[in-house]
């Protein structure tokens, strides 16, 4: 990638900054400055957290094909050491482990794939689908209150929810992490090289808005 002159530290107030206004709303804002934060600090070891964060904000702007692209270039920077050298054999392991170990993280990726793939949903998904969203505004905001509101609104079964929430995570997580993994094991450095490409378009894209 190639920004303007490294700054951490100014890079950190935008951060923080972005994660204000995602807290007050307005994601368009915070995109633009979790964009902001990394064109000010392109080598931060810790990009894959601000992309995450990009990733949650664009689903909560139900911009969910970006949301997709954010979330593979986050697990792609945040899982390479782990998926890089795998054995064929190792793979399938090594990825439930990844996925029982980060299934909360990991589960909002799958949210966005299934909203990027799928239109039309019958009842029951909706109110799955509608409840997520829902849950998802009521913690950025901080509420409690409306996060019990929420909770006690749908009257969805405990074992619906896991039930979609395991679907989604072996139809779309799963294959999206084992072609991942191939990837990287045929050639790490243009798969890592392809995510960084996809930060900087996804930045560039930002900064002109």
């Amino acid at each position: 990638m190639s920004f303007s002159s490294s700054n951490p530290h100014l890079s950190l107030e935008v951060f923080s900054q972005a994660l204000e206004l995602k807290h007050k709303g307005d994601f368009m804002g915070a995109l633009q400055h979790y964009a902001k934060a990394i064109s000010l600090y392109p080598e931060d070891p810790e990009m894959a957290n601000v992309v995450y964060s990009m990733a949650k904000s664009y689903y909560l702007a139900r911009r969910y094909k970006c949301a997709c692209i954010a979330y593979k270039t986050f697990a792609t920077l945040a899982f390479m050491p782990q998926l890089q050298n795998l054995a064929e054999d190792e793979m399938d392991a090594k990825i439930q482990e990844i996925i029982y170990h980060n299934y909360n993280l990991l589960v909002n990726w799958g949210y966005a794939l299934f909203r990027k793939d799928n239109l039309n949903f019958d009842h029951p998904v909706q109110e799955i689908l509608a409840k997520y969203q829902r849950i998802l505004e009521a913690k950025n905001e901080g509420d409690e209150h409306k996060l019990v509101e929420v909770n006690n609104q749908f009257n969805i079964p405990l074992h619906a929810y896991k039930e979609f929430e395991d679907t989604i995570m072996t139809k779309y997580v799963q294959p999206t992490l084992t072609q991942l993994a191939n990837d990287m094991r045929t050639d790490a450095h243009a798969t890592l090289e392809a995510a960084l490409s996809y930060v900087n378009e996804l930045v560039s894209k930002e900064l002109a808005n």
